[in-house]
């Protein structure tokens, strides 16, 4: 597709967003190359994005690892992913700091990290660690897995297009300020997601991807958002549609530039509306308090 009617489709939202513009620019994809003898692990597996990226995955011949929190939920993921290719389990609630520490024990072998687990609770919850519920499943979560996990050649992360209208907001990391918006606070920690996906790269990592897969059709939306989800419905892309950019960052080879955000297989910018930049103070503080929550092994 011409880049100049690709960017238009972007900016306006519903065009680029939508199933409609993810059909046009589709006729121009390239089949993906095989993942033989690689290994796969994707967090929030049983459904929607992560289940349709672990059965992509799992298509192009990758040993694919279904992270769930649910085990019952999980093994049916597991099983239909099963299906198409290898597939294995792995469960740990990604809100315990424990759990991701445990997990990444389990997936030391692991050659592309997907992090697509995520959350948007109505309510303002604390973990058991004592941090918001959003920015803890959403930002800390995958952020000490990537650091458990240096071997990692590839670490894609899944964020959403909500996170062009937030700015980074170091000050309320953990939404206390004012009356709660799941809404809001999912955004925000979109946006910390994308800025992490920079910072990583600019500390010297590899293969470090970000990406958002416009508007999908998933159990988590028609909870999370059930008012869009009904008006919208036709117009939403299907799960699978969704995920193809994630495979595709995993899979196609030579790796793009690490550090870059992506959707619908090509580069998008990180901004779209002058107030949302954030300093470079900020991205140092985002940086400092999630290895501080976390203790991650990193500087």
């Amino acid at each position: 597709m011409n880049r100049l009617l690709d960017a238009a489709l972007d900016r306006t939202i519903v065009g680029g967003y939508s199933r409609a513009g993810y059909a046009l620019r589709a006729r121009g994809f390239a089949p993906l190359p095989r993942l033989d003898g690689a290994t796969v692990a994707v967090t929030g597996a049983t459904s929607g994005l992560g289940l349709a990226a672990a059965q992509g995955f799992a298509r192009l011949g990758a040993r694919t690892i279904l992270v769930a929190r649910d085990p019952e939920r999980g093994e049916q993921a597991r099983a239909a992913t099963a299906e198409h290719g290898t597939a294995e389990l792995r469960i740990a609630d990604l809100a315990r700091l424990d759990d991701v520490r445990r997990l990444a024990t389990q997936l030391q072998d692991t050659d592309i990290l997907i992090n697509n687990a995520g959350v948007l609770p109505p309510h303002h919850t604390l973990t058991v660690d004592g941090h918001e519920l959003t920015f803890a499943v959403n930002v800390l979560a995958p952020f000490l897995l990537t650091a458990l996990l240096p071997n990692a050649r590839r670490v894609i992360t899944v964020s959403s297009g909500g996170m062009y209208a937030q700015k980074l907001d170091v000050a309320d990391l953990d939404s206390t300020a004012g009356d709660f918006s799941g809404t809001k606070a999912y955004a925000k920690s979109k946006r910390a997601e994308v800025v992490l996906n920079e910072l990583w790269a600019q500390r010297g990592r590899p293969g470090m991807h970000a990406m958002h897969p416009g508007w999908v059709d998933t159990p988590g939306l028609q909870r999370s958002l059930h008012t869009f989800h009904s008006i919208a419905k036709p117009i939403l892309r299907t799960p699978q549609q969704g995920a193809d950019t994630i495979v595709f960052l995993g899979a196609i080879d030579p790796s793009p530039p690490s550090g870059r955000f992506w959707s619908d297989r090509r580069q998008r910018p990180t901004h779209y509306l002058p107030t949302t930049h954030e300093t470079p103070e900020a991205r140092q503080q985002l940086w400092d308090a999630c290895v501080t929550r976390t203790q991650a092994p990193v500087a």
